[in-house]
């Protein structure tokens, strides 16, 4: 077609990066953790609630969750012309006896990104969630969460 995909492209990775950065705010809006004994997480301010106040704090946050949602979307959006148009791109732009090379090297890239960054994450999630409070947790306790938004902020 016309349209400029290296543009496209760039549009899409910012749009995608963005996403990331949204799928990570969660952690920064919506309070610090605390573990309970029994492996299950509380809120702070749930737990300075009076009586009445903290029958709010039993269901979890939905607005994490609609954040979670719509981030995800985003970061479908901003992924889809990175899978679509920059094949059309690289056929365009590479001499055509090295197509197949980079062609098959974006794919492979599209195999082992993943992989790399589930290893990345897997680090992350060593550190505890709120890497700036001194826990008494360990990594092994039920009541542990991870860093798992650090990942997100790097990328995005």
């Amino acid at each position: 077609g016309k349209s400029h995909k290296p543009r496209l492209l760039g549009i899409g990775t910012i749009v995608l990066g963005i996403g990331a950065l949204l799928f990570a705010s969660p952690q920064l809006f919506f309070g610090r953790y605390r573990g309970s004994s029994d492996g299950t997480l509380i809120n702070e301010e749930c737990l300075s609630a009076v009586e009445e106040e903290a029958a709010n704090c039993s269901g979890g946050n939905i607005g994490a969750y609609i954040i979670f949602l719509l981030s995800q979307i985003i970061i479908g959006i901003g992924s889809a012309p990175v899978y679509s148009i920059a094949i059309a791109y690289i056929d365009e732009i590479v001499f055509p006896r090295f197509v197949p090379l980079h062609i098959g090297t974006f794919f492979i890239s599209s195999v082992f990104g993943p992989a790399v960054g589930f290893g990345i994450g897997s680090l992350f999630l060593s550190v505890y969630v709120d890497p700036s409070l001194d826990t008494e947790l360990d990594s092994s306790d039920p009541a542990w969460v991870g860093a798992w938004w650090v990942g997100y902020v790097i990328m995005g």
